[in-house]
């Protein structure tokens, strides 16, 4: 699954016109939420088509159909949807947003609902940063200011970028903006919906417009944001053991991971360690069952 990422590419509440958000009724020790469907590749359709449809990101597509191109799959094929979802750890409120993979929670401040949604995140060495933050502002139809670094990498290449870039088709961050804590960090829209799902951004957490604009109307200026690392995700429904697993990243800041260590936590007196480590050899990027 490397090579893909070298490319730098439990009930459902609602699934409104206005967005494809995957929102969950959640109880206190729920820990897993959604499930696997399926579809039918239609002729024309890429997996980053078939995943929008879905509100799915394209990584997400390629790590649950390895054998698949993804670009062009064939027609007629059945493709797994894998739109099952391990919750994060942290505290349940306000925003998670998980690196590796490349995938965002918003906790409603009832909590007992939880919205999901893919993002794009940045690509090597413009890493995305970890931490607890707030949403410090709200702004609709955003002018971009590129920052110098930005600007430095466009004169290298030749090309001209305005001091501002205004609102509009042309502009990268899309009609909606939440400014982070963190300076010079946001999550925003975008106008390329395609590099949703990769490792595509200069640093910032990009959506798709449907998905900003459901987010942006849920969220409030100082909810809680965690961006974390979060590689392998363990969780347990009807009282089997599950692990999702993703590739972790690779960049120093973010660490090292150790199966053993997220187990710590859980009775691993269940655990079929044969099938842990298939689970992430393979990384499939949905739950799959780990215990007898």
């Amino acid at each position: 699954m490397q090579l893909y990422k070298a490319l730098n590419i439990g009930i459902i509440l609602a699934m409104t016109n206005a967005t494809n958000a995957l929102t969950f009724a959640i109880g206190a020790n729920d820990t897993i939420v959604g499930r696997l469907t399926h579809a039918t590749i239609q002729r024309g359709e890429s997996l980053a088509d078939i995943g929008r449809q879905f509100n799915l990101g394209i990584f997400e597509m390629i790590e649950a159909n390895t054998k698949m191109h993804y670009l062009r799959p064939k027609a007629g094929a059945t493709v797994v949807i894998p739109s099952q979802f391990i919750i994060p750890d942290g505290k349940r409120e306000g925003i998670i947003v998980n690196l590796p993979e490349m995938r965002l929670y918003y906790f409603h401040p009832n909590k007992r609902a939880v919205s999901t949604f893919p993002i794009g995140i940045g690509r090597t060495n413009w890493t995305t940063p970890l931490g607890a933050t707030r949403i410090t502002e709200k702004k609709k139809n955003p002018d971009w200011t590129p920052p110098k670094s930005i600007r430095k990498v466009y004169e290298a290449k030749g090309k001209f970028l305005p001091a501002v870039v205004p609102a509009g088709p042309n502009n990268p961050l899309g009609d909606y903006a939440l400014r982070l804590g963190i300076p010079g960090y946001l999550i925003h829209g975008t106008n390329m919906p395609k590099s949703v799902g990769m490792r595509s951004s200069s640093g910032c957490i990009r959506m798709f417009p449907e998905d900003i604009a459901a987010l942006f109307n849920m969220v409030r200026v100082g909810t809680k944001v965690q961006i974390i690392h979060d590689a392998y995700k363990i969780g347990s429904l009807n009282d089997t053991l599950y692990l999702e697993a993703h590739d972790p990243l690779p960049e120093e800041i973010y660490g090292s991971e150790n199966l053993e260590d997220e187990l710590a936590n859980h009775n691993t007196s269940v655990v079929n360690w044969r099938r842990a480590e298939h689970a992430v050899e393979i990384t499939s990027g949905y739950p799959v069952v780990i215990s007898d």
